[in-house]
């Protein structure tokens, strides 16, 4: 009896697994987890989208607090 099947088989198997190792290899670092980022800031221009030159200068641009009522004088 031989063992050539038996052989053929392990021989497919070797190149299946390598052929597994090489796309794990290649694709998990390109798949990064994703986290937001912690110094988001938040801009208020203080005029509406239709005035562009406002937009546009950002002279007059100030940072949204985190907490809304902050930044009212009287929130109620």
């Amino acid at each position: 009896m031989s063992n050539r099947g038996v052989r053929n088989s392990n021989s497919l198997f070797n190149k299946k697994a390598t052929l597994v190792m090489l796309a794990v290899t290649l694709v998990l670092p390109v798949i990064q987890r994703t986290e937001a980022a912690t110094n988001v800031v938040v801009w208020d221009t203080g005029s509406r989208l239709a005035d562009a030159a406002a937009v546009e200068s950002r002279a007059g641009w100030i940072p949204v607090p985190a907490e809304l009522f902050d930044s009212e004088t009287d929130p109620p």
